[in-house]
């Protein structure tokens, strides 16, 4: 394992909790994981580096444990905000360099965000965004991080696309997605494509080729339905 290897803490094993600290440690991070459920602490301990089955406002067991030494603190008590937003005054405190935080509402993420906060999560929420995108967009690769309503997609190369270049179709300015890739045939083995990052403007698109595109979900189903496209699988 690397030297340099963060440590998380996680504080409260929700259902989000517990996957999170059990699937760091597989990784190889170090993880700590804090409830006062027993029973939540027995089934997590062996899949995690220590268990501990203490009250995370108790401040005295909290810093024996480590935690104000921990990388990365997440906070897994989406119906206890009062004691989330006083974990979040500790962490602050203690110089945690990251916390993350699970949230059950809007209005929970917006103040743990004022708070300091650098990320919050709202399983529920996202995992509707995220089915929702795909629906919108069969084609999706993956949500970038960058924001819920980001994300890159593949999409067949329009035939009035083959033989133009980036520069000659001005695909950033007219449609407002980002072409980051290509998927191209190989000539070599039929069936295998190779990847084409960051492709040249004055690249000419071929038949058969897949474009990589990133851009907002909206420009990017609107961008599809003008062109006509089937999504890719």
């Amino acid at each position: 394992m690397a030297e340099d290897k963060k440590t998380y803490c996680v504080l409260g094993l929700s259902k989000f909790g517990h996957r999170l600290a059990t699937s760091l440690f597989e990784l190889g991070a170090t993880v700590i994981a804090v409830d006062k459920n027993e029973l939540l602490i027995q089934k997590t301990a062996p899949n995690v580096t220590k268990a501990v089955c203490a009250d995370v406002m108790d401040w005295e067991v909290m810093n024996h444990i480590g935690v104000a030494n921990a990388d990365v603190a997440i906070i897994g008590l989406p119906h206890d905000f009062d004691v989330t937003v006083l974990l979040v005054l500790y962490l602050n405190k203690a110089g945690v360099p990251e916390i993350i935080a699970q949230v059950d509402s809007e209005e929970k993420s917006e103040a743990l965000m004022l708070l300091g906060v650098k990320r919050v999560v709202w399983p529920e929420k996202d995992i509707a965004d995220r089915l929702v995108k795909q629906l919108a967009v069969p084609s999706l690769v993956e949500q970038i991080s960058i924001s819920p309503d980001v994300a890159l997609i593949e999409i067949p190369c329009p035939d009035q696309f083959i033989g133009k270049s980036l520069i000659d179709l001005k695909i950033r300015q007219k449609y407002n997605i980002y072409v980051i890739g290509l998927k191209r045939p190989s000539t070599d083995v039929p069936g295998q494509f190779k990847t084409i990052i960051a492709p040249k403007a004055t690249m000419r698109f071929q038949k058969g080729d897949t474009m990589l595109a990133l851009g907002n979900t909206k420009d990017l189903v609107e961008f599809t339905n003008s062109m006509g496209l089937e999504a890719n699988g």
